[in-house]
């Protein structure tokens, strides 16, 4: 009784990180598509005399994390 408690706890953890997977799958594709968009936009605009901005659209990496730092809200007031 014990071990079909927990092949059946299990098969719900296994189906529920099937939809989380699928979930994280379009978060990334939505996030790399849109860093794209931003370095089109915003990319080599940033100029500034005294310090070069952490978080720019220059390239991919950068692009993404700025993208994902606006999706997720953090560091805005």
């Amino acid at each position: 009784a014990l071990w079909s408690s927990f092949a059946r706890i299990l098969r719900t953890a296994s189906k529920a990180v099937r939809g989380a997977l699928w979930f994280m799958v379009l978060l990334f594709l939505y996030l790399y598509i849109f860093s794209i968009v931003g370095m089109q936009v915003f990319g080599g605009s940033m100029f500034f005399t005294d310090s070069y901005p952490r978080w720019n659209y220059d390239n991919l990496w950068n692009a993404f994390l700025a993208t994902f730092l606006v999706l997720s809200g953090e560091s805005w007031p």
